[in-house]
């Protein structure tokens, strides 16, 4: 998935007769958030021993002014390896920026796709920072030197980091094919499936879920 708005930003739509009333909202939202909104506007209760990447959106859908979230990280897709998160979003007044860290890039497994061929990956360091409020196109960075650039790159550097400790102090789960190796071609490992996602011969670990460790809290290198 490109790490550009063309490959981020969609159109989000609710409905619900009678309880939600037409409107256009500009708030950052994901699909991170559907799962926390749905047992909001259920009734239901979420166990209190994790913590949830999503934000509930209730307020919001209702009409009331309120921003559930100001930041969303996206990792990378594995087209570029592992490493730096490839985009980052931080609303911060009537702002949207949004930082990208690597562009390029297309999982090997995908070249031999008729037309599609390598891409060099380039990492960039500080990473791309753009207002989306004045440049949906992303055609003009802002200069990371300039006080706006290195006040806003600080800042999500900081929330990028918190993040990871909320993240790393948590349950964390790894998913496995082990007893289903005909799941494991079509989710993962077959070069004709659009993700492309793991290379030949991979085998991911077993499902497991471990308590956080004081290891686990470390400052990120992020390219930022």
């Amino acid at each position: 998935m490109l790490a550009g708005e063309g490959g981020h930003r969609t159109v989000g739509i609710a409905a619900w007769t009678g309880t939600i009333k037409p409107g256009v909202s500009h708030a950052l939202a994901s699909t991170l958030d559907f799962f926390p909104t749905i047992a909001s506007l259920t009734g239901a209760t979420l166990p209190s021993d994790r913590v949830f990447d999503g934000r509930d959106l209730s307020n919001l859908l209702m009409g009331k002014r309120d921003t559930p979230r100001t930041t969303l990280f996206h990792p990378q897709s594995g087209a570029c390896g592992t490493g730096p998160l490839a985009a980052a979003r931080y609303m911060k007044g009537t702002h949207a920026y949004k930082t990208i860290a690597v562009t390029g890039g297309k999982h090997p497994g995908c070249y031999e796709r008729p037309g599609r061929g390598p891409s060099a990956c380039v990492t960039h360091d500080p990473p791309l920072l753009f207002d989306l409020s004045v440049d949906p196109g992303e055609e003009r960075p802002i200069d990371p030197k300039s006080s706006e650039g290195a006040a806003v790159l600080a800042e999500m550097a900081q929330q990028l980091y918190l993040q990871m400790v909320s993240v790393n102090t948590t349950a964390r789960s790894v998913a496995s094919y082990a007893s289903g190796p005909e799941g494991k071609a079509a989710n993962c490992c077959n070069p004709a499936h659009t993700e492309c996602r793991c290379k030949p011969g991979d085998e991911p670990a077993a499902a497991v879920i471990r308590p956080p460790t004081t290891e686990m809290i470390e400052p990120l290198n992020s390219g930022y």
